[in-house]
């Protein structure tokens, strides 16, 4: 390796060393990404095209045929206050067991960041974002 592909590397190098999981294609011209394991050595001697920082996922706000009716949905991290997701009415999705204040702000908050909000489906015994990944 020379010092001009040295300097190429050394962002993929950083970020493993920080415990990013790196990713490796058997060919610069595809698409077909493997993780690379933390656990085992990694020798770089392909290309640097063929390694990359695995990208993190990223949400978006739920559309409203998304909203999983029945979920039971709280403000992320909050034990005390939740509520639960009843239907669709006129787009929007319903809540009992909550005030409209908290509706509204449900709405303003999520469309800015869906990670305000968590929802569960099995009750509370496990909590997801509010969002889809894309």
């Amino acid at each position: 390796m020379n010092q001009s592909e040295a300097k190429d590397f050394l962002p993929i190098i950083e970020a493993w060393s920080e415990g990013k999981t790196i990713q490796f294609s058997l060919s610069p011209h595809t698409t077909d990404w493997g993780d690379l394991s933390g656990e085992s050595d990694v020798y770089f001697t392909h290309p640097v095209k063929q390694y990359r920082v695995k990208p993190e996922p990223k949400l978006r706000p739920w559309r409203v045929e998304e909203v999983p009716v029945g979920a039971v949905i709280r403000k992320a991290g909050c034990l005390d206050t939740s509520a639960m997701i009843t239907g669709i009415l006129n787009g929007k999705p319903l809540f009992g067991l909550t005030s409209l204040s908290e509706m509204v702000t449900y709405f303003a908050d999520h469309a800015r960041d869906p990670l305000l909000y968590e929802y569960s489906l099995d009750f509370g015994k496990t909590w997801s974002p509010c969002g889809v990944e894309e």
